[in-house]
């Protein structure tokens, strides 16, 4: 029951953000964001700039306009509780303070 109430919010999180579409892998998740997306270019560069072991960035192949997919690197042991990482990245990408990455 739990993970139903993640996934509800985490799917309001991503309309919220702009986050068009959510990809999980094994070690990683890749988010693609919409044009319209609200998170500031400059907060995408901070993330990938200060933790460039965890975080990267692409441009979505063949999306006119252009998208971004931001690429998150996790831990086996964050991948155990999905939920719980995704909310984490969410708020690294709500917030422009530096102190709270």
């Amino acid at each position: 029951m739990l993970n139903l109430g993640w996934s509800a919010e985490a799917k309001v999180r991503c309309q919220a953000l702009g986050i068009s579409h959510v990809r999980w892998k094994k070690v990683r998740v890749s988010l693609d964001f919409a044009p319209s997306t609200p998170v500031s270019p400059q907060r995408i560069v901070q993330l990938v700039t200060q933790q460039a072991s965890r975080f990267s960035l692409q441009t979505v192949p063949g999306t006119e306009p252009p998208q971004q997919r931001l690429t998150i690197r996790f831990a086996p042991d964050e991948g155990q509780w999905p939920f719980r990482f995704l909310h984490w990245v969410f708020r690294q990408l709500e917030t422009d303070d530096q102190s709270e990455t």
